[in-house]
């Protein structure tokens, strides 16, 4: 398969190899991140210089933060719906324009701090466009084996840029204006463009993800909503949204009113501000050399939950010391705790979410958790200008954000590992060869942290998938894929083409005829169906499952439809896969699986949308008919399935659809295998998620 490279296990012990695509990959952020770090010194600065004023930093953080709040979801769904590596690009051009702005307009005197949050909103959206994009980029640039490494460079670069930025730019800020240490980030930008245009992988190969049909707009809804309904419904990924919003509109005043802290409660100077930032970058840093050997040691709730317990602490501590080289050091821890809980939560999220839903978790995520930073922000300046202390501001805000960690003690965030020993179960069920730890899937800075999760849970082999296939509409498409697919997996399969003429079925027969044995039947003719039972009345199956599917020609209403056009549909899609199922049942193992392939489409609750009426109803009625098959056997052993395989690149899915054959069949193969020996009827996608009636 395309992607066996990708999963290959390296030998114990070999050196690992990252590629030029990588390296591309990693030199590009490494300037960007140091770039970047000028901006976050300078541009707080510059508001303060301007203005004097707690409001107008508010305002600078909230400008940074609405977009999120207006475009976050929409921005999430097209990042998993397009190519991510050149929306990537160009939201890098386009920040690096957006940002020498103010330079520009500060060279001619013409900078207001309106123009400031025009700039600070604009590269914001832009910037969540790349924040997407790039939560899939490194599993899409290295192989799997090759994660924690790549991910441990990728981090560390970051987090020096991170120290070594403010600190440069704090010693260049006494020798140019502010102003100008943005061309810095600008340029940076523009490297981190070059890079990504010289990578020549793809960043959506990894993650694929299934669309419904109809206009693209509408589809795009229906990917926020599914991004939505995912996060909405999981009890941990709902809990930790809520409590990030909380901690949002708590703490992040003390980032935004850093540089009044350090002017007012500190009497810094501009380098000293800039080396209070480094302090920070140097407190992450710290804290994620030691963040996996913490995590062995102790629970997914102690480790972020009581990260930030001691990032609350830590801030009260810093407003009460009221001592610049006390501040140095509580800053950098109060930092580095705070990273500590990112760092544990995102890698959660990481580890129980699909890799196809990626960017819209990630934008959903953001959208539910920062959505609390704009009136956060604000609310945090009124204080300070109704008390007239910043210091007294920020021992409270260290004490809540306590609080708020020893109150969510008590929710689903401190069942944490429950959830992550899940998803790896869910791992091992599916039949592949290898398990997909936590390890596998950690963002940068956790990298030696899970491997904890992975080794301690028992093993338990995978169910041994079915030996015996027998595939009814094999000779195209999905059906053909399915074919190959268990052929490759050493299955024997008998697989069925409609008519007696050269098929692709016939051509893949002749490249493995042990594997595959081709037999002729069409399901719209109860006397073919007849033959064939006649034909296989003495072999057993430990697997049938019927592929057969046609879309109604043209398209419209169903009252727009024929009468012909209609049966010849329903009679295809739905009454044939039933009679196909009860005239060949019995050559199936007592214990054996029963599927059909159906579709998303087939789901009534899901159908918000409308469009393709005839197609739609068949796939319900097909669903309803199992329904009723189900129950006339529901003492029995077999295990039934209803297979939706997404939105396909086939003849009936046409080209603009998401997925890739290569990119469902497996997965749906892998469904199956993990569904064998659970009796009753499933209706699941090709990820194994139950999909709605």
């Amino acid at each position: 398969m395309g992607n066996e490279r990708r999963t290959q296990k390296a030998p114990a012990g070999a050196p690992t190899r990252l590629g030029r695509d990588f390296w591309f990959y990693f030199s590009g952020q490494a300037v960007s991140q140091l770039g970047g770090s000028f901006t976050v010194f300078a541009l707080p600065l510059l508001v303060f210089k301007l203005t004097h004023s707690a409001t107008n930093l508010a305002l600078t953080t909230a400008a940074e933060f609405v977009p999120y709040l207006l475009f976050g979801l929409l921005l999430g769904a097209v990042v998993d719906r397009f190519d991510r590596k050149r929306l990537m690009l160009g939201s890098d051009i386009a920040q690096a324009v957006v940002i020498a702005v103010i330079p520009v307009l500060a060279i001619g005197g013409l900078l207001r701090v309106a123009d400031i949050y025009a700039v600070t909103f604009v590269q914001s959206t832009l910037g969540i466009i790349f924040n997407c994009g790039e939560f899939a980029a490194i599993p899409s640039l290295v192989g799997e084996q090759e994660l924690v490494t790549a991910n441990a460079r990728i981090m560390a670069t970051n987090n020096a840029g991170q120290i070594l930025g403010p600190g440069l730019a704090g010693a260049l800020v006494a020798f140019v204006p502010v102003a100008d240490l943005l061309f810095v980030d600008a340029g940076s930008f523009l490297v981190s463009s070059g890079c990504l245009a010289l990578i020549r992988r793809s960043f959506n190969a990894a993650t694929p993800a299934s669309r419904p049909a109809g206009s693209a707009i509408r589809a795009l809804l229906t990917d926020v909503r599914e991004g939505l309904a995912y996060v909405w419904s999981n009890p941990v990924l709902r809990s930790i949204s809520i409590m990030m919003a909380l901690i949002n509109l708590v703490a992040t005043t003390a980032d935004s009113q850093l540089v009044l802290f350090a002017r007012r409660a500190l009497h810094a100077t501009n380098s000293e501000i800039g080396f209070l930032y480094a302090a920070g970058a140097a407190g992450i840093v710290a804290v994620s050399l030691v963040a996996g050997p913490m995590r062995q040691r102790v629970s997914f709730a102690v480790a972020a939950l009581g990260a930030l317990v001691l990032a609350g602490l830590t801030t009260t501590a810093m407003a009460l010391a009221g001592s610049y080289a006390a501040a140095l050091v509580l800053w950098a821890a109060s930092s580095g705790f705070g990273m500590l809980l990112n760092i544990n939560t995102v890698a959660l999220r990481q580890a129980i979410v699909p890799p196809q839903l990626y960017g819209r978790v990630v934008s959903v995520a953001q959208v539910l958790a920062w959505s609390a930073i704009p009136l956060g922000s604000l609310a945090g300046a009124a204080a300070i200008n109704l008390s007239g202390s910043v210091t007294g501001v920020y021992a409270v805000i260290g004490g809540l954000t306590a609080a708020i960690a020893l109150a969510f003690a008590f929710s689903p965030v401190a069942h944490g590992d429950r959830y992550l020993a899940e998803a790896a179960e869910r791992r091992a069920g599916s039949g592949a060869n290898r398990r997909r730890g936590l390890t596998d899937l950690v963002i940068p800075n956790i990298i030696i942290t899970m491997s904890i999760i992975n080794s301690s849970l028992p093993p338990g082999p995978p169910p041994a998938p079915a030996s015996r296939v027998l595939l009814i509409g094999a000779s195209r498409g999905l059906g053909l894929a399915l074919a190959r697919e268990w052929a490759r997996g050493g299955r024997h399969v008998v697989a069925t083409a409609r008519g007696s003429g050269r098929t692709p079925l016939h051509d893949l027969a002749d490249t493995c005829a042990e594997q595959i044995e081709i037999e002729t039947v069409d399901v719209t003719e109860p006397a073919q169906i007849a033959a064939l039972h006649d034909r296989l009345a003495d072999r057993m199956f430990d697997l049938l499952f019927v592929n057969a599917g046609v879309a109604s020609q043209p398209q419209g209403t169903v009252a727009q439809t024929s009468t012909d056009e209609f049966t010849r549909v329903m009679v295809t899609n739905a009454l044939g896969p039933l009679r196909v199922i009860e005239a060949l049942q019995d050559l199936v193992e007592p214990a054996g699986t029963i599927g059909v392939m159906s579709s998303g489409q087939g789901s009534v609750a899901n159908n918000e949308g409308g469009g393709d009426e005839v197609y739609r109803g068949s796939k319900a009625a097909l669903n309803t008919f199992m329904r009723s098959y189900a129950a006339r056997h529901s003492g029995e052993r077999r295990t039934l399935v209803l297979m939706a395989p997404g939105w396909v690149q086939t003849e009936l899915g046409g080209s603009d659809a998401r997925l890739s054959i290569d990119e469902s069949i497996p997965n749906v193969v892998k469904t199956l295998d993990a569904l064998e020996g659970r009796p009753g009827l499933h209706y699941v996608d090709y990820l194994g998620r139950t999909v709605p009636w």
